[in-house]
């Protein structure tokens, strides 16, 4: 009977150890917690929603004071949810005679807060990564819709047309383009421009 080398049983225990102290690492590994948790603003769990993310982070205070019109408005994006459609987004400016401050359809004056549209009733809000909150307090020619859902060759059709007043055109990168935009209905009853429903609507309501 031949002996083993002196050093095989050492190599042995060693290697038994080794073993031991990997199986021990892989469970514990398999019981961490997920290194990249959901990120969390003071209003709670940010959501996937850019326009909820948006008014999450508003009503925490994260961009500063917010007047009450954007307040209701955020709130409402959080208590109904945003309606998302792809919009034909235009631009209203002083130099085609809509300086600040004039009367809207629903006697509001035009500035910053302004959106106008058919097909959306009255104070609602919209809400876009390009420009914003706004809110709906204005409409313009019935044929504006039309040609948002027909297109051009220079630019793809869309569901609806929706106007923001900006001081100067230009603002936001854009004076006539299509993009997907939020809506939520407002606070108040709303108002339709001919005083009923139209037959294309952006909010189920």
């Amino acid at each position: 009977m031949t002996d083993r080398a002196p050093w095989t049983g050492w190599f042995l225990v060693l290697l038994a150890i080794a073993i031991l102290f990997l199986t021990r690492q892989y469970a514990e590994g398999q019981a961490m917690p997920d290194p990249l948790p959901q990120r969390t603003s003071e209003a709670g769990p940010l959501v996937t929603d850019p326009c909820l993310r948006c008014a999450q982070k508003a009503l925490a205070g994260s961009y500063g004071p917010l007047a009450e019109w954007q307040r209701v408005g955020y709130q409402q994006f959080i208590k109904h949810g945003p309606a998302w459609r792809i919009i034909w987004a235009t631009q209203y400016y002083p130099s085609e005679g809509f300086w600040r401050g004039k009367g809207t359809r629903w006697g509001w004056p035009v500035n910053e807060r302004c959106a106008a549209a058919n097909e959306l009733p009255g104070y609602s809000f919209v809400w876009s990564s390009r420009f914003g909150i706004r809110q709906v307090l204005d409409t313009g020619a019935d044929s504006n819709d039309r040609h948002a859902r027909a297109g051009t060759r220079h630019r793809p059709s869309a569901d609806h047309w929706l106007d923001i007043w900006v001081p100067r055109a230009g603002m936001f990168g854009f004076s006539s383009e299509v993009m997907p935009v939020a809506a939520v209905r407002g606070r108040v009853p709303g108002e339709w421009k001919h005083g009923r429903k139209p037959k294309h609507t952006w909010l189920d309501y």
